[in-house]
């Protein structure tokens, strides 16, 4: 259930800085309070999402590779 609400926030956040990037590079010029507003909070979920949900799991699989490879080698047979 966490990892699905961490997904969701990442997902959300991706959908919602797209038009800030559009907004930044030039190519979107409607009204810049909204969309600067969206992209803001949208670059936050994302960072949230990052912080909360890849970071964590990055540092496992890390820990897990170290064990493996700090494991000692099976004799052979």
């Amino acid at each position: 259930m966490n990892t699905l609400l961490e997904m969701t926030k990442t997902v959300f956040g991706y959908i919602c800085f797209v038009p800030f990037l559009f907004l930044y590079s030039g190519l979107l010029s409607l009204t810049l309070a909204p969309l600067l507003l969206v992209g803001g909070v949208g670059f936050l979920c994302v960072i949230l999402g990052i912080e909360e949900g890849v970071k964590p799991l990055w540092r496992q699989l890390w820990k897990d590779g170290k064990d493996v490879a700090s494991a000692r080698p099976r004799s052979a047979q």
